[in-house]
């Protein structure tokens, strides 16, 4: 299986504009496109690599948008962490609340009522 390296760099977004809210689960869906992360293959190889310039808010909407088709790959939010790097280092729960917000609602199963 071919690793994928998925890079998402929101310096891209901002560079040419003022920009500095990314919210909304239809904008998360088309950066999923923009960034690379429909090139997804293997919760087992593939990482992600996150660059979040400062005074940037994502809100979890938008990351769930980004990240949903992907995020039932994973078992847990620590094994889904273990393929993150933010601006470099490996991700550890707490760096980014609207992400972990994120990838608990993605991972959440609703079980049936009866």
């Amino acid at each position: 299986m071919k690793m994928s390296d998925i890079i998402i760099d929101f310096n891209k977004l901002v560079k040419n504009s003022n920009k500095k809210l990314f919210a909304g689960r239809s904008n998360g869906r088309e950066a999923f496109n923009f960034f690379g992360v429909n090139n997804f293959k293997s919760p087992q190889y593939d990482k992600f690599y996150l660059s979040i310039p400062k005074g940037i808010v994502i809100s979890s909407s938008y990351f769930l948008g980004m990240l949903e088709t992907i995020l039932p790959n994973y078992s847990s939010p620590s094994e889904f962490y273990s393929k993150i790097f933010l601006d470099g280092n490996e991700y550890k729960e707490g760096m980014l609340s609207e992400l972990d917000r994120a990838v608990r609602r993605g991972l959440h199963k609703n079980e049936p009522f009866f």
